[in-house]
């Protein structure tokens, strides 16, 4: 054969070659159609994979064909789009999961998005309290701390009277009831109606309702009481009264101190809200010199500007000791509910609840509540020494017996047994037989009790 004919040949069949070339590879191709489902870890580990599967898995994504099979002619996206949206047209519902596990195995996230806390949920929460100004702006204060600390909640106040709201005339020492202020939120929060009640600690009852306690104790305000005078009297302080001035108060603790230091002073009960009482020392046909108002009520409706005294053990002319738990706002909640308790941990204060946790054991152990005139001055000496003065007055202020003792407190027990101790001096020294003529409710505990 010539090198002429052998040339003519190759080329004939060479030409006869190329469709059956073109039509393999377009059969091949269009097998590829669809992804391969990939197997489980597991089963990955317990079987090798095929030569055919390994050659697939480690097909370049770079490769032109694969890229065009992916995107259907769309437009090209970035990998980390891909795994961000994994919805392909061209790949059947059921080859979704295989594709989604290849690519996360093989390229981990790179998002800087903090993964979500699935613990943290919209929850609305209901707080309850008193209906007047005062008790209102105490349960916003509370709301704008835990929207600080738990903006992922929403808070609702419920506002509602009380049976101390509701009677404005009866002097608070006849009530004889040592819930005046509590009750009927109480009831509310037991039956599930609120999450929890925003209190000021001296208005609870030392022995709460079954199944409530006091979830926190907040950060304490000045706990001192003040003298607040009538508008257009030159006069500043008690001393400064003439004698027959009224002072206007409705607690026995304030009258019977200040009966004890300031003799020549007449008292006249004043109830209502702040505001109220307010207004009724600066009519003009007002028969008030002065109010005995607990500062911490005073700041929170920002009236600083009309204290005109502070009042405390060391007073000139005659001291006074505040009621227990006084300038300190505390929770009221049910008894397990382990998740309001969370959220109210950002709330707490040590030495708040350290403090108050021993006044109320004392107060307890001599059963005293509004109607008894039981005052008391908590001071930290420093931290974890605690320095408690308290004193019993009879109702005329002719009669007391006073104690003070420091120890160191370092957490609720010690608190506990630190106010039932005070209080057995203040019994040996005679204050049971005050009490006692005070007409208490209950006879004298004997024993301490959990605070």
């Amino acid at each position: 054969m010539s090198k002429g004919t052998g040339k003519q040949l190759g080329a004939v069949l060479l030409a006869s070659l190329i469709p059956l070339l073109v039509l393999t590879i377009a059969i091949y191709f269009g097998n590829k159609h669809s992804f391969v489902d990939i197997p489980s870890t597991e089963s990955r580990m317990e079987e090798p994979a095929s030569a055919e599967l390994a050659g697939q898995l480690q097909l370049p994504s770079a490769n032109p064909t694969i890229d065009t099979i992916f995107q259907k002619d769309k437009p090209k996206q970035p990998l980390q789009a891909q795994l961000l949206h994994h919805q392909q047209p061209s790949i059947p519902p059921h080859h979704h999961h295989a594709f989604n596990m290849a690519t996360h195995e093989q390229l981990p996230s790179t998002s800087s998005r903090a993964p979500l806390d699935p613990t943290i949920t919209n929850t609305t929460i209901r707080i309850g309290t008193r209906r007047s100004a005062l008790a209102i702006v105490q349960a916003e204060m509370v709301v704008a701390a835990l929207k600080k600390a738990h903006p992922e909640n929403t808070y609702e106040i419920h506002a509602m009277a009380t049976m101390g709201d509701k009677n404005q005339v009866t002097a608070l020492h006849e009530f004889g009831a040592k819930s005046l202020w509590t009750h009927e939120l109480e009831a509310q929060l037991l039956d599930g109606d609120l999450d929890f009640i925003v209190h000021c600690l001296k208005d609870m009852p030392t022995q709460l309702p079954n199944k409530c306690v006091i979830g926190c104790i907040m950060e304490r305000e000045d706990p001192r009481d003040c003298v607040i005078m009538k508008k257009g009297l030159e006069y500043k302080t008690l001393l400064d009264l003439p004698e027959g001035a009224v002072v206007g108060t409705s607690s026995v603790r304030r009258s019977a101190q200040i009966k004890k230091a300031y003799p020549h002073l007449k008292f006249k009960d004043v109830r209502g809200n702040l505001g109220t009482r307010l207004g009724k020392l600066d009519a003009e046909d007002g028969e008030y010199s002065c109010l005995i108002l607990a500062v911490a009520g005073v700041v929170r409706m920002d009236w600083t500007e009309r204290i005109t005294q502070y009042l405390d053990s060391t007073t000139l002319g005659g001291g006074m000791l505040h009621a227990v738990g006084q300038g300190a706002l505390a929770i009221e909640v049910r008894e397990g509910d382990k998740k309001i308790m969370k959220v109210l941990e950002v709330l707490s204060n040590e030495a708040a609840t350290l403090s108050g946790i021993a006044e109320r054991s004392l107060m307890r152990t001599l059963e005293g509540g509004c109607s008894v005139p039981i005052g008391v001055e908590t001071t930290w000496i420093e931290r974890g020494k605690l320095l408690m003065k308290a004193i019993v007055v009879s109702l005329d202020g002719t009669q007391s017996v006073a104690a003070e003792r420091l120890d160191e407190i370092l957490n609720e027990k010690d608190a506990d047994e630190f106010g039932w101790k005070l209080a057995q001096e203040l019994v040996e020294k005679g204050a049971a037989k005050i009490l006692e003529q005070i007409n208490l409710n209950r006879p004298i505990i004997k024993e301490a009790g959990g605070a």
